[in-house]
């Protein structure tokens, strides 16, 4: 291990701590008091950026795309778009939006560049114990109500009998990264702790979308590093396929009223799926299920249409703006449908190629990292829990695959300062 390694992960937790330190909920209102991290985010990125040497063609590369992103911003979205696209609020509120959330993405991929390869698996065990922190807060969380009846940092949902832990991320669901890394990962590096801490997280917050986020990256990481043969490929290909098809065939109407909280975690996991393609199911579960994902997914495809962005989209952070006046507490639940608003099918093939090209360069970099980014990138595409809070991480991650310095490599597993 290199002697700077120590230092960086101080500086990586801090970084993550956008993600890992979202809010403080308590009470069975679900009472919340919120942090803004992004500030001290922002602040490390300054820092690495004058203590860290950064590659001159990744500097021009990173600020070339953000400098052209923000005249886009200025003299397309700003000046033509919105004036014309009959939205809700004034133009100045949607460049003030995009101006935001501009600069917080550019620094944390300005960040990305000041990170070695070789460093990535300080920054893997940084994410590793803030994960580890968080499953812990959790547990403690839950015994806390059922010995004293305080809700602290846990979601009560008095109506469906329900009560899931959420430590001190935005919801019980951003655990979904967190299980998939720590499962992973604790199977590469032979540690049974982490393999445990990521089965109890699945199983004490009823998550649907954490199980579904780690079995997809489970079959991710097999698929793309494991298998090697078309006939190994193929057999994957067919599990996936025979779990789908079980996830189907299941009677989710009954099962999302049930009581127990496992049966009605799996019927709403199957009827998640089910509403996509039955109709008459959605119809007929209207009043006690909602797929929320795909009435947001539907609702943008709709809005693009009708208001002439289907193209070019609005601009970036747009539906910040629109949404909230147009569809109330309904928003994008994936990154995908929030880049489809911002920057219409141009923009959704575009990020399509650039992901693409990050998992043809995880076969480069530590094994770890390409763990921590199936996981992002798979949570970021059916999941908003932590909304650019985690699809920072993404970026982040893409940033440093493409653009990050040192050789091209691919450590040993275990070299982390954490190993077990």
């Amino acid at each position: 291990m290199r002697a700077y390694v120590a230092p960086r992960l101080l500086e990586f937790m801090i970084f993550l701590s956008g993600y890992f330190f979202y809010r403080f909920q308590y009470g069975v209102e679900n009472e919340f008091v919120s942090f803004n991290l992004a500030v001290v985010q922002m602040g490390v990125a300054l820092y690495a950026l004058i203590r860290y040497q950064v590659k001159l063609a990744s500097l021009l590369a990173v600020l070339g795309f953000f400098c052209v992103s923000l005249l886009l911003q200025f003299f397309y979205y700003y000046a033509y778009v919105i004036p014309e696209s009959q939205l809700p609020g004034s133009a100045l509120e949607y460049l003030f939006a995009s101006l935001r959330l501009w600069g917080y993405l550019l620094l944390c991929c300005m960040y990305a560049i000041t990170v070695r390869r070789d460093e990535l698996p300080a920054f893997c065990d940084a994410f590793i114990l803030l994960s580890r922190f968080s499953v812990v807060v959790a547990v403690a969380s839950m015994l806390v109500y059922y010995a004293t009846g305080q809700a602290f940092l846990i979601n009560v949902y008095i109506v469906e009998h329900l009560v899931r832990p959420q430590a001190f991320l935005s919801e019980p669901s951003s655990f979904a990264p967190i299980a998939a890394v720590l499962f992973i990962v604790g199977w590469l590096r032979h540690s049974k702790l982490d393999i445990f801490l990521a089965l109890l997280a699945l199983a004490i917050t009823f998550s649907p979308i954490s199980i579904l986020v780690t079995v997809i990256t489970v079959f991710l990481y097999a698929f793309f590093y494991l298998v090697r043969s078309v006939l190994a490929r193929a057999v994957v290909i067919g599990a996936a396929a025979a779990v789908v098809a079980v996830v189907l065939s299941l009677d989710c109407a009954s099962l999302v009223t049930s009581l127990n909280g496992f049966e009605r975690t799996l019927g709403r996991a199957s009827c998640g799926v089910q509403v996509m393609f039955y109709d008459d199911l959605r119809n007929s579960l209207a009043t006690t299920f909602t797929n929320q994902r795909l009435t947001s997914t539907l609702l943008s495809m709709g809005l693009v249409k009708d208001h002439g962005g289907l193209l070019f989209g609005f601009g970036l952070n747009s539906s910040s703006i629109f949404m909230p006046s147009l569809f109330g507490e309904v928003r994008e639940n994936s990154l995908w449908v929030s880049i489809l608003l911002f920057y219409g099918v141009v923009g959704v093939v575009g990020f399509l190629i650039t992901v693409l090209l990050g998992v043809f360069f995880t076969f480069q970099v530590n094994k770890e990292f390409a763990v921590f980014y199936l996981a992002v990138l798979v949570s970021s595409t059916i999941n908003s829990a932590g909304g650019f809070y985690l699809y920072s991480l993404l970026f982040f991650a893409l940033t440093v695959l493409i653009f990050g310095r040192g050789e091209k490599q691919r450590p040993m597993l275990g070299q982390g300062v954490l190993s077990t």
